[in-house]
């Protein structure tokens, strides 16, 4: 009944929105102590995930199999991936100046 109503609204608690950063020391022995010698984690609320997974769920299985992406969008596409939408933004960053 809480996703439910998150979803019909559209309001997501504040408190399932925070997030703890966690440094976490990798296990290579040889630290000097530098920013490449942890792993970043974030620890977020239960809750969240499990409303993120419910949607994604959703998605996947109700909308994406009858819609068509734009072949703009990254996400749910195989082959696709946040550092090819990082590229083809400087690529057109970089036309755009170069103009």
């Amino acid at each position: 009944m809480i996703f439910h109503a998150c979803l019909a609204t559209g309001y997501i608690p504040a408190i399932w929105c925070q997030v703890k950063v966690v440094f976490i020391p990798k296990p290579d022995g040889n630290s000097s102590g530098g920013p490449k010698d942890f792993r970043l984690t974030s620890l977020t609320s239960f809750l969240l995930k499990t409303i993120n997974r419910l949607v994604d769920r959703f998605l996947r299985e109700n909308i994406l199999v009858f819609i068509s992406l734009h072949p703009n969008q990254h996400i749910y596409q195989a082959g696709k991936s946040v550092d090819m939408a990082l590229h083809q933004l400087m690529v057109w960053v970089e036309k755009a100046l170069d103009q």
